[in-house]
C-alpha cells in the first residue's frame, strides 16, 4: 500500500496540496557479481519518478507548476584486483555513470533563467578509472 504526502491546505503560490520536489516512485536496484576470471561486476539503476516542480518567471512568461518527466540512471563498472607484492593489493576500476545520459531537457537559458528549476541526474554521462591501493 502506497500513501501520498499531502499538505492539508493547499500551498498559496500555486495552490497545490501536493508536495514539491518529491517523487511520485522511487526505487534503486543494485547487483554485484564476483566472477573469478573478471573480477567485480557492478551494475546500479536508479529510477525516479516525476513530481510537482515550481516553475518561475522569467524565461517564461509566467509562473507555473510543473509535472517533470521521470528519468532512469544505469551505473556499470568492473573491478579487478592486480597482482602485487607483499600485504600491498591494487584494484583497478573502469566504469560508466549515467550510462543511457539521462537528463533534464528543458534547463532555462540566459540571465532571467529560474535557477531553481532543476530536476535532472546530478551526473551526466561520466565515464571513470580509479586505482585504489590497500595496505
Amino acid at each position: 500500500m502506497f500513501f501520498k504526502g499531502r499538505y492539508a491546505q493547499p500551498e498559496p503560490d500555486f495552490g497545490s496540496y501536493g508536495f514539491f520536489r518529491t517523487p511520485t516512485v522511487e526505487g534503486n536496484l543494485s547487483v554485484y557479481w564476483k566472477l573469478p576470471e573478471l573480477g567485480e561486476v557492478f551494475f546500479g539503476m536508479r529510477r525516479t519518478g516525476s513530481m510537482l516542480l515550481p516553475h518561475y518567471a522569467g524565461y517564461i512568461p509566467g509562473d507555473r507548476l510543473e509535472n517533470t518527466k521521470p528519468y532512469t540512471v544505469l551505473d556499470a563498472n568492473i573491478t579487478r584486483e592486480l597482482p602485487t607484492i607483499r600485504d600491498c593489493r591494487l584494484a583497478f576500476t573502469i566504469g560508466v555513470k549515467n550510462l543511457t545520459n539521462s537528463y533534464q531537457d528543458d534547463l532555462d537559458r540566459g540571465a532571467l533563467r529560474d535557477a531553481g528549476y532543476i530536476w535532472g541526474p546530478r551526473f551526466p554521462r561520466t565515464f571513470i578509472m580509479s586505482l585504489k591501493a590497500s595496505f
